[in-house]
């Protein structure tokens, strides 16, 4: 059985244009990390606390433009650093 894995994906960069966002998946490959992200990929993320002068801030995203190009990292999970549920935990 494949084991579980961290995928990062980096979702539009600030460094080059006004908004950048990240994610990390668990997931026991790339494909099924960009599943996974799709379907838990909100189209809109509100940003609901606010200061001063900023009335909102609202986020949106298409989930059918996330692909396996953007997974920028893949890293091993360590032993009890998995933090699902413990059915879908591997014990191999």
């Amino acid at each position: 059985m494949a084991k579980k894995r961290s995928y990062h994906f980096s979702l539009g960069n600030s460094s080059e244009g006004p908004v950048g966002c990240c994610a990390r998946i668990l997931a026991k490959s790339e494909a099924e990390a960009v599943e996974k992200l799709k379907d838990l990929l909100p189209e809109a993320y509100m940003l609901q606390e606010s200061e001063g002068d900023l009335d909102y801030f609202q986020a949106y995203f298409n989930a059918n433009a996330v692909s396996e190009k953007d997974i920028d990292e893949v890293d091993d999970i360590e032993e009890g650093d998995y933090r699902g549920d413990d059915d879908d935990a591997d014990t191999d």
